[in-house]
């Protein structure tokens, strides 16, 4: 019979590739999308205001995704640590591991959120020219 530790191990093995993938997808479609926004500069480097929304939010994207994995690796090296050093109990672990995983699941939740507002206004732009034109 399978121990209940492993299936919560492969679990956990499960999730952490399902996100590492979907940071993963979700960095390179943020690089096309600021690729695209390249489209849209003139001949004095400006930009049209929504796209430099969106590169702005390109940006914000960036940040999160860095401060996510900054934060899973601090948080999870300082829960090592404390248990390690038998200064936490497993019962207390648990609840630590679930308000690291909130945190973080916040956060690459604003991250997506923060993909998903950028290519809205890069197609409002794309809209807008079509229909100037």
């Amino acid at each position: 019979m399978i121990a209940k530790s492993e299936i919560l191990r492969d679990l956990h093995k499960s999730c952490t590739k399902g996100s590492e993938n979907a940071s993963d997808v979700a960095r390179k479609i943020t690089y096309g999308g600021a690729a695209v926004c390249w489209f849209f500069k003139d001949a004095k480097l400006h930009f049209p205001t929504f796209i430099l929304i969106s590169l702005g939010l390109l940006s914000i994207f960036f940040m999160l995704d860095l401060m996510q994995y900054y934060l899973r690796w601090r948080l999870d090296s300082n829960l090592y640590d404390k248990i390690e050093t038998d200064s936490i109990s497993p019962e207390e672990t648990k609840k630590v591991d679930i308000r690291i995983r909130k945190i973080l699941d916040r956060i690459f939740s604003f991250k997506l959120l923060a993909l998903f507002l950028a290519f809205i206004f890069i197609g409002t732009e794309i809209i807008r020219k079509l229909l100037i034109q």
